[in-house]
């Protein structure tokens, strides 16, 4: 018995079903964030893309800020939220680093639909809604590298490059979102935080399929 247990992988990165993870929620949540940001911010007078917080759309006192907050943030979270709740199950009989992460990594989801149900308030920014706000992104910037990464270390049966290449997208999330230079202004480095943020999901639904696939 103790044999076998030693010689169980951490995390061999096959889901029970291969439906756990798909791609398609994923490409559905992106699709209709880019396209909410893009839209509303095109529809508000005076607002720039390279100039403004995608938050500055739902914020009160903004024109149809909440349904951007439906469109925006919270459907496409739920929709993260079910493709990590589908992780989470996939790999229930994971090792432990494996597990720790994927459940971290729910809550980043939670985090982010939690942007459009605290809005900010563009004339206070100590309102408990913009406080609440502020503490949401942090907790999603920071679920997603620690959950990136633990997920990362487990996952034995993604490939050695995989693996490094999706530690290193989650730790470029909370670097775009605080550390970015401050040339690049924090409307353009919260717009990659978010695209790669994305991204990552893609690669982990990608890498546990091909693993589902695998004899």
């Amino acid at each position: 018995m103790k044999i076998a247990m030693s010689a169980m992988p951490l995390f061999d990165g096959r889901p029970a079903q291969r439906d756990r993870l798909p791609s398609l929620p994923v490409l559905l949540a992106a699709i209709c964030f880019s396209a909410s940001v893009w839209g509303f911010g095109a529809g508000l007078d005076g607002y720039s893309q390279l100039a403004y917080p995608v938050s500055i759309l739902g914020a009160h006192g903004i024109p149809h800020a909440s349904a951007f907050n439906v469109v925006g943030f919270v459907l496409p979270g739920v929709l993260m939220a079910i493709v990590a709740a589908g992780l989470c199950r996939s790999i229930a009989s994971a090792g432990a680093l494996a597990r720790i992460g994927g459940w971290i990594l729910l809550f980043s989801t939670l985090a982010f639909a939690a942007l459009g149900v605290f809005p900010l308030h563009v004339d206070d920014g100590e309102a408990t809604s913009s406080r609440l706000h502020i503490a949401c992104w942090s907790l999603w910037w920071l679920t997603t590298a620690t959950g990136g990464v633990l997920l990362s270390a487990g996952a034995r049966g993604w490939r050695g490059g995989w693996r490094i290449a999706s530690a290193v997208i989650a730790l470029l999330v909370p670097w775009c979102s605080v550390y970015a230079p401050v040339a690049w202004g924090f409307a353009l480095s919260e717009r990659i935080a978010f695209g790669l943020w994305f991204g990552w999901w893609l690669l982990a639904a990608m890498q546990l399929r091909r693993a589902a696939d695998q004899p």
